[in-house]
Parts: structure tokens; sequence; C-alpha cells
């Protein structure tokens, strides 16, 4: 049961990174040189790539059973993490855990971007009929 990692070397995905390090299973989606170099010892594969690149990205979940899902808030995250998952449901991927964001409630508190770039994911992933999705809820990182 393979498993690809997005953002391997991320604040929340080195952690996992290191948890399956000695895994063989184990795929870590990376952009650059430097993002593969940082990955040294892993028994994994290390799949250099451009997860906004579509080739890339069908490629990468090839043969993959589970995706850990991560992008960092920019611009481009909400088309790439949407277009990573989709990918993943249609080669197979059973499970898919994604990391989102604690929302802020309360009387007086608007909606903030990184909450709502994480929904709207979200609820295009149950659109595409991810079979087992489970969406990592921390508070903000400082």
């Amino acid at each position: 049961m393979p498993i690809l990692v997005t953002t391997p070397n991320g604040g929340v995905g080195r952690h996992l990174t290191e948890a399956l390090r000695e895994r063989s299973d184990v795929r870590y989606f990376v952009r650059s040189e430097a993002g593969a170099k940082a990955l040294d010892g892993v028994r994994g594969e290390i799949f250099r790539g451009d997860v906004t690149d579509a080739a890339d990205v069908r490629r990468a979940v090839v043969g993959v059973d589970r995706l850990y899902l991560a992008h960092p808030f920019a611009e481009d995250q909400v088309a790439a993490e949407t277009h990573l998952g989709t990918a993943a449901v249609e080669a197979g991927v059973r499970r898919i855990v994604k990391l989102g964001a604690r929302p802020f409630a309360g009387d007086g508190i608007l909606p903030d971007a990184v909450t709502g770039a994480h929904d709207l994911i979200t609820a295009r992933l149950h659109s595409v009929g991810v079979p087992e999705l489970t969406v990592l809820r921390p508070d903000r990182f400082l």
C-alpha cells in the first residue's frame, strides 16, 4: 500500500517523513534538488516534480493507495491540492489525509483566507468521491 507524501520537508510533513523514513513503500513528492537532498537517507522513493504540472501529478500518484495532501498557503494552493486529490482518486487512491486549519469562530470573527482555502479544497475532495478523507485541523502555526 504505497503512500505519497506531499511537502515532506514542510512544517508538518517533515515530522511525517521522520516517522516514515525507514519504510520503503513511501513516495516523497518534492519540487527541487534541494528538497530531494533534504530527504537523504529515507528508504522510500523521492519523486521530483511540480504539483501544478498535470503530467507530474499523474506520474506521482501511479500505484499509490494513500496520500498525505498539503501545499503551502499561496495563490495556487486550491488548484494544486484539488488537482492532486482528483488525480489521486482517479488513480485509485483510497485514503487522503489533508492538512487543513482550525477555523476561527465566534461573534465578530470574520472568515479568514487560510480556512476558506482549506474548506474549499475539502469540499472539492468530497465532491470527487474520496473514499476515505481525513482532514487535520491544527491551530495556526506561529
